[in-house]
This record gives structure tokens, C-alpha cells and sequence, in this order.
């Protein structure tokens, strides 16, 4: 198991101004007393590590405004009934994107998926479980490869039949988009996930297979893609060995403001209300987690 060392220095790419007064909301609201450093850059969002008032660790995703590929991101969003009606307008696209990471972890924590917990989301900022140890996050897959590759390799197959059983298909899958962290590996970047009646889902889910098979197959495993397929479409696999895990967390009730998301196309500037920010105030990000990574709030 590895760690990635943290990068001190603040990027300013994503902090235009609409975005500046998103953080700017969640740092009044007390949802988080910091942000810190960078955790991962990529050409969508920017990922960084955030402490709460308490001390907790957290994990802040926001969403590029002005260099992400809306028409690529447009290619996932149509067909989803969660997100009809989305405008060609540039923070239209961002904020369905936002709330489609949001609602695609709800979905895959509820299924039992090994990935991170989704605890509020406004606009095009996402804040979730940070996955780490003492404020440095868990390397991937692609960085640190696997030392019980067979058992990582069920493991992210398992999650795959899982989440395609809650009627989700990642869509993005690879060793790239896991973290190893001590309880094994964690499915990260859900924002391309496609729900089963999407016109592409299976061939996404055939993509999603054919990365793990092909990233393992370096370690002997004998692992099959069109095997693995049909055990997922067709339900063959052991349903003990696919039982809904116990639930990660032991939440707050739900606020009468909404689920958890907030923003859109008449919130351009990062006003209106932070939906959700209760259902973490005073509350443990990890409590109630049996098979949460430890230290996954810091010391």
C-alpha cells in the first residue's frame, strides 16, 4: 500500500470567481474550515484535500468551468433520465455533471461498491470521503499496482456486477480510477457513470471488464472479458459472494432542503442555498464504517 505525497502549493486553474464563491459558501457554512493542497489534477476537475473544524480530512473535487470537454461530457448525460432538459450553457453542463458524481456514489454506496462516500455537492464543487493516511491519499492501482492481484482483480469485478445489479455502469473503469487503499481497492471518478438503460451501457460495461482483465492479465490471472461479461448480464455470479455489504455509514437524517446537491443554471455565481451541508456538521466522516480504510480521517 502506497501513499501520494501532497503538493503544497495551491493551483489557481479552477479558481475563477464563480467558483471562489462556492468555497467561499462551504467555508462560512463551516462544511470545511480549509483547502489545503492539491490531492490529483486532471483535465475535468481538480481534486483536493480540505480539513473540517474538528480536524477531519475530506476530499474536495471541483469541476473545471472554462477547459472541460462539455461535448464529451454531453455524450454521457444524454439519455439519463436524471438530467433531462440540460442546456448547451457551460454551467448547465458542469452542474448536471456535478450532481450525476453525486447521485452515481449515492448509488454505488448504497449497492455495497467499495468507493468513496458522497457527502455534499454544490454547483461544480463535490466534497466526499478523503481516501488516505494522515492527509496523504492512497496511490492507484496504476501507481502502485497490486499485491494480491487475484483477490483485487474479484474485487473490482465484484464491484463492477454490483453496481450493474443498482442498475449503474461506471463507464470509466481502469487502473487509473481505483485506489489501493488498506481494506483493497476503491472505485473513484463516477461522473461518466451511465445508468443500465443508457444506449451505450453495455458497451461501456464490455469497456469497463476489458480494462481490468487487460491491466491483470500481466499478472497471469487468466481472467476473460467475454467470461467475466456474461457472468455479470446474465446474474451467474454466486449471489453470497455479491451481498450487499453492511452500510458504510450511519447518516444524519435527511434534511427537508434536498438530497445532498445544490446549484444550477440560475446559480452562476454561487449563490442560493448549500443543500445537504447538515448531514455532515458534528458528524464523523467515517463513523458507523466497518470496512472503511483506516485513518481515513487522519490522526
Amino acid at each position: 500500500m502506497k501513499v501520494t505525497k501532497p503538493e503544497r502549493k495551491i493551483e489557481t486553474g479552477v479558481f475563477d470567481r464563480h467558483t471562489l464563491l462556492v468555497i467561499s459558501k462551504f467555508l462560512k457554512k463551516r462544511v470545511i474550515e480549509s483547502l489545503d493542497y492539491p490531492i490529483s489534477t486532471g483535465k475535468e476537475a481538480d481534486v483536493f484535500h480540505a480539513t473540517t473544524l474538528d480536524g477531519r480530512n475530506l476530499a474536495v473535487k471541483i469541476f473545471r468551468i472554462e477547459t472541460s470537454t462539455f461535448r464529451a461530457m454531453e455524450d454521457y448525460l444524454v439519455s439519463d433520465p436524471r438530467f433531462k432538459g440540460i442546456s448547451d450553457n457551460k454551467f448547465d453542463i458542469i452542474n448536471a455533471w456535478t450532481r450525476k458524481e453525486f447521485k452515481n456514489l449515492q448509488i454505488m454506496e448504497e449497492a455495497g461498491v467499495h468507493s468513496p462516500h458522497p457527502l455534499i455537492c454544490h454547483a461544480n464543487v463535490l466534497i466526499m470521503e478523503f481516501l488516505g493516511v494522515g492527509g496523504m491519499a492512497y496511490s492507484t492501482l496504476f501507481q502502485a499496482g497490486s499485491l494480491a492481484p487475484e483477490s483485487d482483480a474479484r474485487s473490482i469485478l465484484d464491484d463492477i456486477a454490483r453496481m450493474y445489479r443498482a442498475g449503474l455502469v461506471h463507464a470509466d473503469i481502469s487502473e487509473y480510477n481505483i485506489m489501493m487503499t488498506d481494506k483493497g481497492p476503491y472505485i473513484i471518478d463516477a461522473g461518466q457513470g451511465v445508468l443500465i438503460k443508457h444506449p451505450k451501457a453495455h458497451e461501456f460495461l464490455r469497456r469497463d471488464i476489458d480494462n481490468i482483465v487487460r491491466y491483470f492479465r500481466k499478472y497471469s490471472l487468466g481472467l476473460d472479458t467475454e467470461t467475466e461479461y456474461q457472468k455479470i448480464i446474465s446474474e451467474e455470479i454466486e449471489h453470497g459472494k455479491l451481498r450487499r455489504r453492511k452500510k458504510k455509514f450511519q447518516r444524519e437524517p435527511e434534511t427537508p432542503a434536498g438530497d445532498g446537491t445544490g446549484g444550477g443554471a440560475d446559480d452562476e455565481e454561487g449563490e442560493g442555498d448549500i443543500v445537504g451541508a447538515g448531514e455532515i456538521e458534528g458528524a464523523d466522516a467515517g463513523a458507523g464504517r466497518d470496512d472503511a480504510p483506516e485513518n481515513v480521517d487522519g490522526e
